[in-house]
């Protein structure tokens, strides 16, 4: 896999992976048995810190799984260069990689999940939020991005950020996908 931009490392055993920080470990989901992914993914969650997993036939249900796991990064095996290094590029600095039109289906599903849901507890998260902060998980849940909330609510990313911080530590979870799986237990904003 030479046409690749480093430092990624592909394996179909993870016993031969040195990991460690800045490694991206890419996972290819067709090269393991369905009956084993699970302990790879508790595996390779210990081996590195950025995990990849590249999918032949990329679906919701994986990449929901994929988050759960703590998966940085979730794409077609078969995406073109530029995407892997816009993927790497993303993952170095921090950040995470989804498909785009994947996590827009993954916000309509949970839309559509959410909107049935209230009660108690909803009600008791949503009143330690302040209007604005309940203004940005709500965005947040129609699947908008950070610079998309930021120019809807006239502030700057770096302001959505520390209310996003906000909002975590208020409501006990400890990212995006986190706050989203509550929301979609609890409540959707509105």
């Amino acid at each position: 896999m030479n046409s690749l931009p480093p430092p990624l490392q592909f394996s179909e055993d993870l016993a031969d992976i040195d990991g460690g920080p800045g490694t991206l470990l890419v996972l290819h989901r067709q090269s393991f048995a369905l009956a084993e992914w699970s302990a790879l993914m508790e595996r390779a969650v210990k081996v590195s810190e950025q995990i990849c997993v590249a999918d032949d036939q990329p679906c919701v249900d994986q990449l929901v799984a994929c988050v759960q796991n703590n998966v940085k990064a979730y794409c077609n095996s078969y995406m073109v260069r530029q995407h892997y290094q816009q993927l790497v590029s993303l993952l170095q600095q921090g950040g995470s990689w989804f498909p785009p039109q994947m996590l827009q289906d993954v916000f309509l599903l949970a839309q559509q999940q959410l909107s049935s849901i209230s009660g108690p507890q909803s009600e008791a998260v949503l009143a330690q939020l302040t209007e604005r902060e309940r203004e940005i998980v709500s965005r947040l849940v129609e699947g908008r991005s950070n610079r998309d909330i930021a120019s809807a609510c006239g502030v700057t990313e770096r302001t959505v950020k520390a209310h996003l911080t906000n909002i975590y530590s208020k409501t006990g979870v400890t990212g995006r996908a986190e706050l989203l799986r509550r929301f979609n237990r609890d409540s959707m904003i509105s």
